[in-house]
C-alpha cells in the first residue's frame, strides 16, 4: 500500500516537485536536495532527502536547537518547510521501501535520548515514515511527549490508525498553506 500511495503522490505533486526543483536550484546555484543521515529502522543510519530551505552555511541540526532559525532560510525556504513541502523528496525512499508513508520519523544520529527511548521500547523496529502519530497530534516539541505518542503508534499501529494520520496530516497542510 505504501508503494502504491507514494506512487500516486508523486504523480500528483510532481509538477509542484518540479516547481520546487527547479527554483531551488536557481536559489542555491546548484543542488536542490539535501542528504541528511538519519536513524530509520533498527538503528540503521540511511540517507534521508529533503528541499533545501535553509542557506548552505547554515548549521546542521535540529530545528528546536536554533536560536534564530529564521536568518537562516532561504527566499521561500520558510514556506516549504512550514507546509512540509521540503519533505516531497522521501515520498522516493517509500517508494523503494526504504521508509513509510506513516511511521516515527527517523531523527538524528545525535538525537542520543531518542534513539535509547526507540531501542528499549521496541520502536525502532518500526520503518520510519514522512509523517506519524506524534507529528500530527504532538501539541509542542517536547521530546518526552513525542516519544510517547510514537510509543502509542508502536502499540496502536493499525490501518484506522494510519488513515486518520493521513486525514489529519492533510488537513494540517491545507490550514498551513492557508
Amino acid at each position: 500500500m505504501n508503494i502504491v500511495l507514494s506512487l500516486i503522490l508523486l504523480i500528483f505533486f510532481f509538477p509542484i516537485i518540479l516547481i520546487i526543483f527547479f527554483y531551488l536550484m536557481i536559489i542555491h546555484a546548484g543542488n536542490p536536495i539535501f542528504i541528511s543521515k538519519r536513524i530509520g529502522q533498527n538503528n540503521k543510519i540511511f540517507n534521508l532527502p529533503k528541499f533545501k530551505t535553509l542557506i548552505n552555511l547554515a548549521p546542521i541540526k535540529t530545528s528546536e536547537n536554533f536560536k534564530d532559525i529564521s536568518k537562516y532560510y532561504v527566499v521561500g525556504g520558510y514556506f516549504l518547510k512550514k507546509t512540509g513541502l521540503d519533505e516531497l523528496p522521501q515520498l522516493i525512499l517509500v517508494l523503494v521501501g526504504k521508509m513509510n508513508l506513516i511511521g516515527p520519523r527517523p531523527v538524528l544520529d545525535s538525537q542520543f535520548s531518542i534513539i535509547k527511548y526507540r531501542s528499549k521500547t521496541g520502536i525502532n523496529k518500526l520503518k520510519t515514515g514522512i509523517t506519524g502519530y506524534a507529528q500530527i497530534f504532538s501539541t509542542n516539541r517536547n521530546v518526552n511527549e513525542k516519544n510517547r505518542l510514537d510509543y502509542y503508534y508502536y502499540k496502536n499501529k493499525n490501518f484506522s490508525l494510519d488513515l486518520k494520520i493521513i486525514l489529519f496530516t492533510v488537513i494540517d497542510m491545507i490550514k498551513r498553506i492557508l
